[in-house]
């Protein structure tokens, strides 16, 4: 790999982690201030009727298909709890976010995960 080529996947990843980072913080904002009444109401216009996501499917969704991405990607990762979107509430999503990838020195260890899948030939 060439140092140019290189600094582009750094940069890349820099850029990923910003991203998510702003991404995840957006996502706290929208839930500190949900209506509470909407975390598990169903969309009105589903179609089929019954196969829409709640708020609240789409974020414990959201958080556990990051935890399974951690523990494929860098599996020596500490992984969060999983959620179960049944039992739920924005509280509880609140904290894992709080306490997510992007806390402290991991969010190196995810820009160093990133870089390295952005340098496999298979992406």
């Amino acid at each position: 790999m060439t140092t140019r080529q290189h600094k582009v996947d750094t940069q890349l990843g820099r850029a990923a982690v910003q991203i998510f980072a702003a991404n995840d913080r957006m996502n706290q904002v929208l839930i500190e201030h949900l209506d509470p009444t909407a975390w598990k109401a169903k969309p009105p216009t589903a179609k089929p009727p019954g196969k829409a996501r709640s708020i609240a499917a789409i974020f414990t969704h959201m958080h556990n298909v990051r935890c399974k991405w951690v523990r494929l990607t860098a599996p020596h990762l500490k992984i969060a709890t999983q959620l179960n979107r049944a039992h739920c509430a924005p509280q509880q999503v609140l904290a894992v976010m709080e306490n997510s990838l992007l806390a402290g020195d991991v969010s190196k260890q995810t820009h160093d995960t990133i870089s390295k899948q952005l340098q496999d030939p298979q992406i």
